[in-house]
């Protein structure tokens, strides 16, 4: 019964919708790019006024569309014009392609653009999909109450270049590695993964660096073979330096260091330890008090714990240069071989060598258009 009653209030709901629709009012909770949402003077119901700057920054959308830039290039110009979306974040492709495609902006109310539908899954349970109808002839199209902000001609113009560009569903296949830096090189402000972008067929340009989280990361991209030479470049000044380091003085020194650093800890440890002993038996004779021997107590405690830190952190360094030591004969010949032979090499072969050399490669372009690059080495730099 609960459940028959919940079926006829949503579908006197379903109803209630569609019939303020035909009578040209918004029936949505938030208005769409471009226009808000008011309520109706004298009656129930909302309908939509322009908002000045979203408007004018749809008209703009729409003006560069079907003077054939790519919706990639529209959301990239609207970014540069520091131009936000409603939510103040970063424009992209797929906004500005569900934008131009909204019949709302010559005034028009749809209705039934999302069809269900539903199947059974493999445990026989019914289960409901959805998918959004992009042509005007499959779905309901209502004239609003609200003003067009995009006149039909332009409108129709747009909708004739989309059907051209569309290319049909891509069909997948099985790519070979077209990435040496994949699963390397990541975004030095974000820390996401930077991809190797390619143009589309209409615009072919050469392939691009971007970091993959473009909504909330101004790192900008750079030409792949500019950012593939910097890489090179900053490898070979690293081996060279550090190839320096080791025919001079190597990690012996070092080594040395570490050592004597941990025997000076452990003689002050035992120094620590004797004084905390003569403290115990200093509050047992009586000559402390139970106040000045907490205070002796705290004291030397926290001094070896500040010794535990530093006998941690120099134990750490000593195992540091001694497996650098250890596995500098691999590294170094592997380096050699990538910068000898990377022309020669096939990109998953330089993708190997890449990752057996370094833990990550860190890039950034700011505003001024330099490329910055840092190595993080298996080893410490020079």
């Amino acid at each position: 019964m609960s459940r028959r009653e919940y079926k006829t209030i949503n579908r006197r709901l379903v109803r209630g919708r569609q019939s303020s629709a035909s009578e040209g009012k918004y029936v949505g909770s938030v208005a769409p790019y471009g226009y808000e949402r008011v309520k109706l003077q004298g009656e129930k119901g909302y309908t939509l006024t322009p908002n000045p700057a979203e408007a004018e920054a749809v008209r703009r959308m729409f003006e560069l569309y079907v003077r054939r830039q790519g919706t990639k290039m529209i959301a990239n110009e609207l970014n540069d014009r520091k131009i936000p979306t409603r939510h103040g974040g970063k424009w992209d492709a797929s906004t500005v392609g569900n934008i131009l495609v909204n019949p709302v902006y010559l005034g028009k109310i749809k209705r039934g653009y999302v069809k269900e539908t539903k199947h059974l899954d493999e445990r026989g349970n019914v289960v409901s999909s959805y998918k959004h109808c992009k042509e005007v002839e499959d779905y309901d199209l209502y004239e609003g109450r609200h003003p067009a902000l995009i006149e039909d001609a332009l409108f129709e113009k747009a909708q004739r270049i989309r059907k051209e560009n569309y290319v049909g569903p891509k069909v997948k296949k099985q790519y070979e590695l077209a990435n040496p830096f994949a699963g390397v090189m990541v975004c030095a402000e974000c820390g996401k993964p930077i991809g190797r972008k390619v143009s589309s067929k209409n615009h072919p340009n050469p392939p691009r660096v971007a970091c993959t989280n473009p909504h909330h990361c101004s790192n900008r991209s750079a030409g792949f073979a500019l950012v593939e030479t910097e890489i090179l470049n900053a490898l070979r000044s690293w081996l060279d330096g550090y190839k320096i380091k080791l025919d001079t003085v190597g990690f012996a020194e070092d080594i040395a260091d570490c050592q004597r650093q941990l025997e000076r800890i452990e003689a002050e440890r035992e120094k620590l330890k004797a004084q905390l002993d003569r403290a115990y038996t200093l509050v047992e004779q009586g000559v402390y008090s139970l106040e000045v021997f907490r205070e002796r107590h705290d004291k030397l405690t926290g001094e070896l714990a500040q010794l535990q830190e530093q006998q941690d952190t120099a134990e750490q360094s000593l195992r540091q240069f001694e497996a650098d030591e250890s596995t500098q004969q691999e590294i170094i010949p592997q380096t050699e071989t990538l910068l000898a032979s990377y022309d020669d090499l096939t990109v998953q072969e330089r993708n190997e060598l890449l990752k057996t050399i370094l833990y990550k490669i860190e890039y950034y372009r700011g505003e001024d258009g330099i490329v910055s690059i840092d190595l993080y080495p298996r080893l410490p730099k020079a």
